[in-house]
C-alpha cells in the first residue's frame, strides 16, 4: 500500500482486515483511488462483492467498503512499470536485468530488485554490480558470500600457501602470443578438427588475446597428425573438443616488518579433451589440472603481476599438454628447456 501524501499515518480500513497474498500478472495501468479521509491508494481492482471492494496493491490485496471511495483515477506505478519492462526482457539480456534491478530498487521494490540481480547473476555470473548487490566478495579470484563457510575455508587455503614454492616472475622474461597471428600454411584437407572451448579470466577480467588458444593451436598444427584446432569451430560438430578453464589472481602479500615485500599470484588450468563416439556423444580422452604459484617484487602493479602470471601458466599449460598421453600419441614433441637467465 503506498500513501501519497507527506506524513500522512497508515490508512486505517474501518471494520475490516487487511488480506495478503502472493501478486500476481498485473494490468499495465494501476487504480488511483483518493479515500474520504483524504489518504490514497494505488492498485487494481480484482473482486467486487456487493460494498466490498477487493483492490490488488504493491503490498497485497486490500478489501475497503465502496462508500470509503471518495474517487478513483486510471494512474501508473513503479509495480506496472517493472512489469510492463519485464515483460519485454529477453532471458538472456543480462545488461536490460540490471537495469531493471537499479529500477525496481529506487522504487523500493526491494523483492523484485533481489530476483532480478540474482537473474543477472545466472545470465553473468561475474556481473560485479548484480554479485555485490547480493552481499557477495571478489578474493582470490573468486566471488564468495560475505561471511560464508566458503569464503573462510578460501582465506585458510590462501594463507596455507607456501610461499617458498612460489616461482620467481620475470616479466620481461614470459613469452606472449603474438598480438596479429602469423600467417601459417594451410592444413592438408584431411586434417581433424578440434573446436576448443576457451573460459579464461585475469582477475575478474575475461582474457582478450588468448595465449591458450595460440599455443594449443600451435601444438596441433606440429603434429604427426596434425589437427585443426581453433576457438570458433562448433564443438557439436568437430571429431575432438577441448575445453580449457584459466583462472589468475592475485592471492596475497608478503610483509617485511609491517613493511610491502612479495605479491603472490596464482594460475589455475583446467583441461578436458573429448573425441566424439560414433552416436556424437562425446567420451573424456585427456584431463589435466594444475595450480602454480608465482612471486613478484610488491612494486610492481598488480595487474600487471597477474597478467604476468597468466602468460607464465601458459608456457607452464603448453609445457604439459605435449606430455598428455592424447598429445603424445599424436606426435607432440616436448619444448626445449629455457636457458637460465
Amino acid at each position: 500500500m503506498k500513501d501519497r501524501r507527506p506524513g500522512a499515518p497508515p490508512v486505517t480500513l474501518l471494520g475490516l482486515g487487511l488480506l495478503l497474498c502472493v501478486l500476481g500478472s498485473g494490468p499495465l495501468l494501476a487504480d488511483l483511488f483518493r479515500l474520504k479521509d483524504g489518504r490514497e491508494l494505488e492498485g487494481s481492482i480484482v473482486r467486487e462483492i456487493g460494498d466490498l471492494v477487493s483492490i490488488r496493491t504493491a503490498a497485497g490485496i486490500v478489501t475497503i467498503d465502496r462508500s470509503e471511495i471518495e474517487e478513483h483515477e486510471r494512474s501508473r506505478t513503479s509495480y506496472d512499470e517493472y512489469q510492463e519492462r519485464l515483460r519485454k526482457l529477453d532471458d538472456g539480456d543480462a545488461a536490460g536485468h540490471l537495469a531493471l534491478a537499479r529500477f525496481c530498487e529506487s522504487e523500493g521494490l526491494e523483492g523484485e530488485a533481489a530476483s532480478l540481480y540474482k537473474r543477472v547473476v545466472e545470465i553473468d555470473s561475474h556481473n560485479s554490480v548484480a554479485r555485490e548487490k547480493l552481499g557477495y566478495v571478489w578474493y582470490a579470484g573468486g566471488w564468495y558470500l560475505d561471511g560464508s563457510a566458503e569464503l573462510e575455508a578460501k582465506r585458510k587455503e590462501v594463507e596455507s600457501v607456501d610461499v617458498g614454492g612460489a616461482k620467481d616472475l620475470d616479466p620481461a622474461a614470459v613469452s606472449r602470443p603474438p598480438a596479429r597471428k602469423p600467417s601459417l600454411p594451410p592444413l592438408p584437407s584431411s586434417s581433424a578438427a578440434m573446436a576448443i572451448k576457451l573460459d579464461e579470466r585475469i582477475g575478474r577480467d575475461p582474457v582478450e588475446n588468448s595465449g591458450a588458444a595460440y599455443v594449443i593451436g600451435s601444438l596441433c598444427r606440429t603434429l604427426t597428425k596434425p589437427i585443426q584446432a581453433a576457438p570458433g569451430f562448433d564443438p557439436t560438430k568437430t571429431p575432438y573438443v577441448m575445453e580449457v578453464k584459466i583462472r589468475t589472481a592475485f592471492l596475497k602479500q608478503v610483509q617485511f616488518y609491517n613493511l610491502p615485500l612479495t605479491n603472490i599470484y596464482q594460475c589455475k588450468v583446467d583441461v578436458g579433451i573429448g573425441e566424439r563416439n560414433p552416436d556424437g556423444s562425446l567420451r573424456r580422452v585427456g584431463t589435466l589440472r594444475f595450480s602454480q604459484e608465482f612471486k613478484l617484487a610488491s612494486r610492481v602493479d598488480k595487474e600487471r603481476g597477474m597478467r604476468s602470471a597468466y602468460h607464465a601458466g601458459i608456457e607452464e599449460l603448453d609445457r604439459r599438454l605435449r606430455k598428455m598421453t592424447f598429445f603424445r600419441k599424436l606426435g607432440a614433441k616436448p619444448l626445449p628447456e629455457k636457458a637460465p637467465r
